[in-house]
């Protein structure tokens, strides 16, 4: 049977899936009483709808339809919301648990399960889980779930099914999927440091949370900075198409492109489970002839192809030589085109021992490339999923046995139906990456299946890195504390800061700190807390909560990646001191300033750059103190200045 040829691949995809919704759920289930407690920064029980009593079946239908959570039945069980949250979290990860486990785990109902407990804590997630990785895991969730078999003894292991390649074709068009849009936002976006292949030099200071290595990626020099990001648009919008061919050696020269990118971008920078989520997709493109670590002098052989045994049929015992030779030619021909496309399109030439890139054409030229090849990567796309399901069903209809003849069919054409259903509501998404011309073109019948299947969130858009932000540096807020209007002035330590002057250097892939990656969440919500929001001392090092201080100010830097290494210090500009008596909650709603651009790089690889002052309003409710917030411009690499004192009344809260 054909499909045999993953089994091996397909389990180790799922138990892939198993790890990172166990990170997933992990992660989020330690910081519940921070974020979404009733004294978190974004109270659950806030967003959880009451339901009607004496609800009908088909009213309560509608409820979950309209808010797919499982915290809307809390209340029938007298549990808070955020305890039903924390339970939903608890099973999502027993569940996760019993995946990486036990083989027998990787079924269809249990991921369905585990979807299910993801969905939940995404829908009152809110702001902080409104990230790309949030959707892609719910996606790839219920992708998981056709993949899985339907085993409903659990203490057998699946057997293989006809089906499984093609429900497994599904995580292949979705690796597609995020790849190539990734690549072509960050140029239809327009963003001046990606047309200038120089988004690089600004990326590993600017990123939410660098790591230690992302200091060596900065010093590289700036040829190196522009040919990565040409390798960027490399692997990233023409290394996708490689990904339907039928070539195994080019599908593998793709593989390890992804797989290459992605310990790139895990080793510079903190991106919670999204690079191993997308290692995890990148499964899909191998084989179990792959997973195999038999020696080749050991294996047994396996069934020839209908290409090798045409050759055999017209060349005899020199058709393995012929077809091996055959596919050297093709690797080298279609990976040399698309170097060669590469090479021509951002003019790249060796110079000085120097490689030099630039781009070599335009965004009308663009925009018509998008507007070419967003078409035919559907087709293709179209071409492969056929060439699959044909050969499902030709392993259908070759059982033994009427019965089991018939129950395989029909089990292969509903499964067929549900992939045809996932495919065609992923164009949707995939349209928006043109100006419309081709999203125009969809039948209306499957716009309407996408926007009845919404909100389940079958389905995503996605487009990483579409716009490089902190170019000129990166900005950081210090918050110091004092017991007297004098001093000592003590600085207020967080997690993962980079200028924390307790952090140590340190790297996690499997945790996400909400507020660290919200970046513009303190713009819209800083002054709408009330006074009880203790749950940010989760973020705060607990040699903060020894003493509360009287006074408080905040000062804010432009911060940028030093030169050279030095002692871990941090450098702090002469600055004139303003003072506050405020109360714990106040010095708590000022830490949300501190949850923009936050790191975990040392503080002695960044540079200070002092800012001119830039004056505030003064003196406002008439309060008994005072609160002043300096900001400073940038005005130089090294320059030592001062802000002028602005006071602002605060009475202990807004």
């Amino acid at each position: 049977m054909r499909s045999r040829a993953i089994q091996d691949t397909r389990q180790l995809f799922l138990w892939s899936m198993g790890a990172i919704f166990l990170f997933a759920f992990t992660s989020i289930f330690i910081q519940i009483p921070g974020l979404y407690g009733p004294n978190g920064l974004l109270p659950v029980y806030n967003v959880v709808p009451t339901l009607k009593e004496n609800q009908t079946l088909y009213e309560h239908s509608q409820s979950f339809y309209s808010f797919p959570s499982l915290l809307l039945y809390s209340n029938y069980f007298s549990l808070p919301p955020e305890y039903a949250m924390e339970l939903a979290c608890i099973v999502g990860i027993i569940l996760s648990f019993c995946v990486i486990v036990f083989q027998s785990m990787r079924c269809s109902l249990v991921f369905l399960l585990i979807w299910l407990m993801y969905l939940t804590v995404h829908e009152v997630g809110q702001t902080f889980m409104y990230f790309q990785w949030d959707s892609l895991l719910l996606e790839a969730g219920i992708i998981s779930v056709l993949v899985a078999p339907l085993n409903l003894t659990f203490w057998r292991k699946p057997i293989a099914r006809p089906h499984d390649s093609s429900s497994f074709w599904l995580v292949r068009w979705l690796l597609f999927r995020l790849m190539f849009a990734s690549g072509v936002v960050k140029l239809t976006s327009q963003c001046p440091t990606w047309w200038g292949l120089t988004a690089l030099r600004w990326h590993y200071e600017s990123q939410c949370i660098p790591t230690p290595f992302a200091w060596f990626a900065h010093q590289l020099p700036d040829w190196f900075q522009s040919l990565s990001v040409v390798g960027t648009y490399y692997i990233e919008i023409l290394v996708p198409f490689f990904f339907f061919f039928p070539i195994r050696s080019i599908r593998l020269f793709a593989f390890l492109n992804q797989v290459f990118f992605q310990i790139c971008i895990i080793l510079t920078g903190n991106y919670n489970f999204f690079n191993l989520l997308t290692l995890a997709l990148c499964v899909s493109l191998l084989d179990d002839a792959f997973l195999d670590s038999t020696p080749f002098w050991q294996k047994r052989k396996v069934p020839m192809d209908w290409s090798r045994r045409m050759l055999k049929s017209w060349c005899g015992k020199r058709s393995s030589f012929i077809h091996a030779f055959l596919r050297l030619v093709a690797f080298i021909l279609i990976v040399g085109v698309s170097v060669g496309v590469a090479v021509h399109y951002f003019n790249l030439q060796v110079s000085g021992g120097k490689i030099l890139s630039s781009v070599g054409f335009s965004m009308d030229e663009f925009n018509d490339f998008v507007r070419l090849f967003l078409p035919l990567s559907v087709l293709i796309g179209c071409a492969s999923l056929f060439l699959e399901l044909w050969h499902c069903l030709l392993d259908s209809l070759s059982k033994h046995g009427l019965f089991n003849k018939l129950w395989s069919v029909a089990q292969t054409v509903m499964m067929l139906a549900s992939i045809i259903v996932m495919f065609m509501i992923t164009l949707i998404p995939l349209s928006y990456l043109d100006d419309g011309s081709f999203h125009s073109l969809i039948p209306s019948e499957i716009k309407s299946v996408h926007t009845a299947l919404q909100p389940l969130h079958f389905t995503s858009s996605y487009g990483l890195f579409r716009s490089m932000t902190g170019v000129g540096g990166r900005p950081e807020l210090i918050i110091e504390g004092s017991n007297d209007e004098n001093g000592p002035w003590r600085e207020y330590d967080f997690l993962y800061k980079p200028w924390s002057s307790l952090q140590t250097t340190s790297t996690s892939c499997f945790n996400q700190s909400g507020p660290w990656w919200t970046r513009s969440f303190q713009k819209d919500y800083l002054f709408s807390l009330s006074l009880d929001h203790t749950g940010l001392q989760e973020y705060l090092q607990k040699n903060n909560m020894l003493n509360i201080p009287k006074s408080s100010c905040d000062v804010q830097y432009i911060c940028s990646f030093i030169d050279q290494i030095r002692s871990y210090s941090r450098l702090l500009p002469p600055t004139e001191i303003c003072l506050a008596m405020l109360t714990m909650a106040t010095i708590l709603q000022l830490t949300l300033a501190m949850m923009s651009n936050l790191g975990q790089a040392r503080a002695a690889d960044y540079k200070v750059k002092p800012l001119a002052p830039q004056p505030r309003q003064g003196q406002e409710n008439g309060g008994k103190g005072a609160l002043a917030k300096k900001d400073k411009s940038l005005s130089g690499n090294k320059e030592k200045g001062s802000g002028k004192k602005n006071k602002k009344n605060n009475n202990g809260g807004n």
